[in-house]
C-alpha cells in the first residue's frame, strides 16, 4: 500500500484522500525490535481503508479500544511511517 501518506497528526490514503487522526509511539517493544506503532487519536478516527491492518476485535471491543498499527522495519511503509512520527 504505496499510497499512505504519514504526517505528524494524521495519516491519508492518496488515492480516496480519506484521513485518520493518529499519534506515534517509535520503538516501545518488550522484545526490543525496531518498530512504529502508530494509534487512532478518538474512537470515532478508523484507519481501515487507509492502511491495512487485521483488526481482531468487534464491534462491542472496538467501542473500548482504538485502532493501532505496528509497522516494523521489515515493512515497506517503514521509512516513511518514521519519518511522519519524527515529524
Amino acid at each position: 500500500m504505496k499510497n499512505v501518506k504519514f504526517q505528524k497528526h494524521y495519516i491519508q490514503n492518496t488515492e480516496t484522500k480519506k484521513k485518520c487522526r493518529v499519534w506515534y509511539s517509535l520503538n516501545n517493544r518488550g522484545d526490543g525490535r525496531k518498530c512504529v506503532i502508530i494509534y487512532a487519536k478518538g474512537y470515532c478516527d478508523y484507519m481501515e481503508g487507509i492502511i491495512d491492518f487485521k483488526n481482531d476485535t468487534e464491534t462491542m471491543t472496538d467501542y473500548f479500544e482504538k485502532d493501532r498499527v505496528v509497522i516494523f522495519e521489515d515493512h515497506p511503509l517503514y521509512e516513511s511511517a518514521r519519518e511522519g512520527a519524527e515529524a
